[in-house]
């Protein structure tokens, strides 16, 4: 049987690993790539050996790396690169081409989407634009001849890919957006080692991630949602002025999944769609499969979507966090943002999850607006600290290609290199506005999290929540992880 291999390649010495599942920063906290995981179990149904090989898990040298690869027997390698991660993908694939210069190697992801040519360096290398699940299985059939489909015959080529032929990238049309994410197979969890993976926001372990809808229908304009979101948004955009459609799985397909996943002992589930409540009905549904099965869970939610019975619904179903997308405080901010929320259905939402006793974590940006002021953030850190939300996440606004956001920092001048570059998006701005620069953008990033993290009253609750001791210890480390940055 033919191997292919889920790479997730060496971080040289001295560099962090990035978090691919959102992809735009570098983590704190290694979780399964749920991404890979549905790319696996689309080739495993296909008849393929797949092995999942993360070697930022695994901690290895580059001389590990290199005895690894020149060990390993894989007639394929599939990597999953965001545009924070590609440089170092790259790199590791000149280690890889050294050893091996004919094996396959296939991409995809948000950056090989937005920027094919930089990994075509050689005509053994295929990029998959948009969502890969199924065009990886055509490419493996066609490489390993299972296919009678000529891969560089524009008529008939696999859709969403680009290839090198003739030292020249072709690019084949898009593939559009996967229509029924039913047909997909669940994720293939029993490649990865449940126990090499961990998420601070839950009490217990082992943790997994899930999909249950791909896209939003809000026009944020600086959003980059969860990684393949982006990539799949990227590709549709290409050929289309709006957002890709959204696509749900249906109710009784997700409660399939939740029951393989209680059943393969897993105790917590991160759902990580970009918006997880799309109406009482649907949420109840899965919420109340969470709770039959004993599965604490957390979701990301829009705050317009937040009614009371959907309160009382996560209350009731072990959910044990959700993270708002709040941004600023600021009126005149959400207006310029095209947030599509306001102040009040935001604060009328945090006191419904508060009333409920549901985990509250609210997402804060920095610098989304030219109207943004250091007096603007003062009032959202406090507004949210009156507000009794039980943690924030502090980010940099950077305009990533394809957003509204990059055409308007373009227009302005606002790039402090003349374009977008790769950065760490919690830790660093690519961008500056003429009244509020890098620097005081980064004075109240940690003015912000040292407002917030550290107040008595934040400890005693993350005491309260983590009970079990590996888990507090786990949660400890992040904190000084982040706390190490943050008192810089």
């Amino acid at each position: 049987m033919t191997r292919v291999t889920m790479l997730t390649p060496y971080v040289p010495n001295g560099k962090r690993a990035v978090e691919r599942i959102f992809g735009c920063n570098y983590g704190l906290y290694p979780m399964p790539n749920i991404f890979v995981l549905y790319t696996a179990s689309e080739l495993e149904a296909a008849g393929y050996e797949v092995k999942i090989m993360d070697v930022p898990i695994e901690k290895w040298s580059e001389e590990q790396y290199r005895d690894y690869l020149k060990n390993d027997k894989s007639a394929a390698y599939v990597v999953y690169s965001t545009l924070l991660a590609k440089e170092m993908d790259i790199n590791a694939h000149a280690i890889l081409r050294e050893i091996n210069p004919d094996v396959p190697v296939i991409y995809s992801g948000p950056a090989p989407t937005d920027d094919p040519d930089f990994f075509l360096v050689d005509d053994r290398t295929f990029v998959i634009r948009g969502e890969p699940e199924l065009s990886c299985v055509d490419i493996i059939n066609t490489l390993s001849g299972k296919s009678d489909r000529d891969m560089f015959d524009i008529q008939t080529a696999i859709p969403g890919i680009s290839a090198k032929l003739n030292g020249k990238v072709e690019n084949y049309p898009t593939g559009g957006v996967i229509e029924n994410l039913d047909a997909l197979n669940h994720p293939a969890r029993h490649l990865v080692d449940a126990s090499k993976y961990f998420s601070p926001k839950f009490g217990v372990s082992p943790v997994t991630v899930m999909l249950t809808s791909r896209g939003c229908t809000a026009k944020c304009i600086y959003c980059v949602p969860c990684s393949l979101s982006f990539a799949r948004e990227l590709e549709y955009k290409k050929t289309n002025e709006n957002k890709p459609p959204v696509r749900m799985r249906s109710v009784e397909n997700v409660i399939e999944e939740i029951e393989q996943i209680a059943k393969d002992g897993y105790k917590a589930v991160s759902i990580i769609d970009d918006q997880f409540l799309w109406g009482e009905e649907r949420t109840r549904a899965i919420a109340e499969a969470f709770k039959k099965h004993n599965l604490a869970w957390g979701c990301l939610a829009r705050a317009d979507m937040v009614t009371e019975p959907i309160a009382k619904i996560l209350s009731e179903t072990n959910c044990k966090f959700v993270d708002i997308g709040v941004e600023s405080f600021n009126p005149a901010i959400l207006e310029y943002i095209k947030k599509g929320v306001s102040v009040e259905q935001t604060e009328n939402a945090i006191k419904l999850l508060r009333k409920h006793n549901v985990f509250i974590k609210a997402n804060i940006l920095i610098g989304s607006s030219p109207l943004e002021t250091k007096e603007t953030i003062r009032h959202t850190i406090k507004r949210a600290i009156e507000l009794d939300v039980d943690s924030i996440m502090v980010g940099a606004t950077n305009p990533f290609p394809g957003t509204v956001f990059y055409t308007l920092a373009k227009e302005n001048g606002w790039f402090v290199k003349g374009d977008y570059y790769p950065s760490d998006s919690q830790r660093e701005w690519v961008m500056e506005y003429p009244h509020f620069t890098r620097d005081d953008m980064d004075e109240m990033l940690r003015w912000a999290n040292r407002t917030f993290f550290f107040r008595p009253r934040f400890f005693l609750r993350q005491l309260h929540r983590l009970r079990n001791p590996v888990d507090f210890i786990k949660t400890v480390r992040t904190f000084f992880k982040k706390l190490g940055w943050i008192w810089k």
